[in-house]
């Protein structure tokens, strides 16, 4: 019995590593990019649905990267990190 239950739960292991990852527009940008294969088309539509959270992502680093001093690089790239995290949520 032991068995059995333990190649059940391997089995629907693998079926749902097997199946597409593939995101709802419930999930968040950066799901949906990372379900995405290498296609433009995927990426567009990713970029559509979450239109308004990218806008809004993309705003937030931009006011961000203006209050940075010229070529200081760390507060930069805190701006991007910002924006990645925005994207996530």
């Amino acid at each position: 019995m032991k068995k059995l239950f333990l190649t059940t739960i391997l089995a629907l292991a693998l079926l749902f590593m097997a199946t597409p990852n593939l995101h709802a527009v419930t999930g968040t940008y950066i799901d949906c990019i990372h379900g995405c294969p290498d296609l433009i088309d995927c990426n567009n539509c990713c970029n559509e649905t979450f239109r308004s959270i990218l806008w809004a992502c993309d705003e937030k680093r931009d006011q961000c990267e203006a209050l940075c001093p010229p070529g200081v690089m760390y507060c930069l790239d805190a701006c991007v990190m910002t924006r990645n995290d925005c994207l996530g949520h």
